[in-house]
This record gives structure tokens, C-alpha cells and sequence, in this order.
């Protein structure tokens, strides 16, 4: 009795307000045999949060954004009556169309419903309608809060993703090296150092080094050897 008051009572307050009037709907349909059937309805004018959602706060064109918007919606309701998805299979399959409002259902007008029946005996059954004002509501504020901080949360994530990209950076000594001995400067791996190493030992190596005299006494052990 009480549910078919509030009924009522919503009913009432639609028609009065003629909320419903004209109002179009994206309606679906799941029909597949032996599975979960599935309907759906959504108010097409869900549409025009975008116009107030983070999105818009993005767009310096917010006019643009707006007219792109109205045509969307006009697309769709032009289609009116019409399937923008029909699957069949059988006699059964999928189809989304635009359809209007139902008068005997206006508060489809207003909410997102959406209806599961299972097929299966231990499967729950699900109604969900969610007003169609959430959307809008948080659309306001998603625009207010990318308005007052998309700045410094854009900042933050660029920040972040330089953070994650750098290489890691190379240690500083380790275990009591570079004690003893030079170590590197920063960005250097110390190949500079080296290769002057192995410079000087090769000047030293031609500085003492005869080649003349090591011939000579290869020669002489070599003839050793035949006598």
C-alpha cells in the first residue's frame, strides 16, 4: 500500500511538473535463451553534464563543447522509434533504441534503471534506478574542483611522471671504497681515468724497453738452442 502511495505521489509530482513530456530515453534490451535477461533505460538529457563536468573546465571553447553536445543529443533523437543496435538470434537477441518516456512509467524520466533477471534459481534478482541528478550533481563538481586545482593536480601528475622516468641514481661509494684512491666525479663512470692510466704505462713502457736489445737476446737464446 505505502509503496503504491510514493508511487503515486512521484507520478503526481512528474506530470505536474510535465518533466516527463517528450522526454527520450536509450532503452535496452538482452534477451539471449537460457542466460540472464537484462533491460535498461537511461534519460537521454543525461547528456548534458558534460556541458558542467570536469571535462568542460578543460575546454577553453566551452561554447563549442555546448553546440557539440545539443547535435549529439539532436543525433539521437532523430533516431526516435529507431534501433541503433539490433541483434536477433532466433526471436531473441539484443537491441538499444531511442524510445520515449513510457506514461505510465514517467519516472523513467528521471532515473537510470537497470533490471537483471536470472535465469538460474540460486541467482539474485537486481532493480537499480539511480537518479539521473547524481550525474549532473557530480558533473558540477568535478567542473568546480578541475576550475580551482586542475592547474596543480595537472602539475602534480606531470611531476610524478618525471619522477618515474628518471634512471636511478648511481651510488655514491660503497662499502668503504674510493678511500684510498680517487674516486669519479659525479656523472663520470671513471673510464677517463683510465685510460689515462694505460697512457702512462705505455710511455713507461717505451722509455725502458730496447727493442733492439730483446731481438738481440732472442736471437742468442735461439742459437743457443741449435748448438
Amino acid at each position: 500500500m505505502y509503496k503504491s502511495i510514493i508511487i503515486g505521489c512521484l507520478a503526481l509530482v512528474v506530470v505536474a511538473t510535465g518533466a516527463f513530456a517528450g522526454d527520450l530515453l536509450l532503452r535496452g534490451e538482452v534477451d539471449i535463451p537460457n542466460q540472464v535477461q537484462i533491460e535498461f533505460s537511461i534519460p537521454l538529457d543525461v547528456l548534458d553534464a558534460i556541458k558542467t563536468s570536469g571535462l568542460s573546465a578543460m575546454v577553453d571553447d566551452k561554447g563549442k563543447l555546448n553546440q557539440l553536445v545539443d547535435s549529439l543529443i539532436g543525433d539521437l533523437a532523430s533516431m526516435k522509434g529507431h534501433n541503433l543496435l539490433e541483434i536477433n538470434m532466433d526471436g531473441h537477441g539484443i537491441a538499444i533504441a531511442v524510445d520515449e518516456v513510457d506514461k505510465d512509467n514517467p519516472e523513467e524520466a528521471n532515473f537510470i534503471q537497470l533490471n537483471i533477471d536470472p535465469t538460474g534459481d540460486n541467482e539474485p534478482e537486481i532493480n537499480l534506478c539511480i537518479p539521473k541528478g547524481i550525474l549532473f550533481l557530480g558533473a558540477f563538481i568535478g567542473n568546480q574542483f578541475v576550475e580551482k586545482h586542475g592547474e596543480e593536480f595537472m602539475d602534480m601528475i606531470k611531476q610524478q611522471m618525471m619522477m618515474n622516468c628518471k634512471p636511478p641514481a648511481a651510488p655514491q661509494g660503497g662499502m668503504g671504497e674510493c678511500k684510498d684512491k680517487k674516486c669519479p666525479k659525479d656523472n663520470d663512470d671513471g673510464d677517463d681515468d683510465e685510460d689515462d692510466d694505460d697512457d702512462e704505462i705505455q710511455e713507461k713502457i717505451k722509455k725502458d724497453v730496447n727493442p733492439e736489445k730483446i731481438i738481440k737476446e732472442i736471437l742468442r737464446e735461439v742459437l743457443k738452442e741449435l748448438n
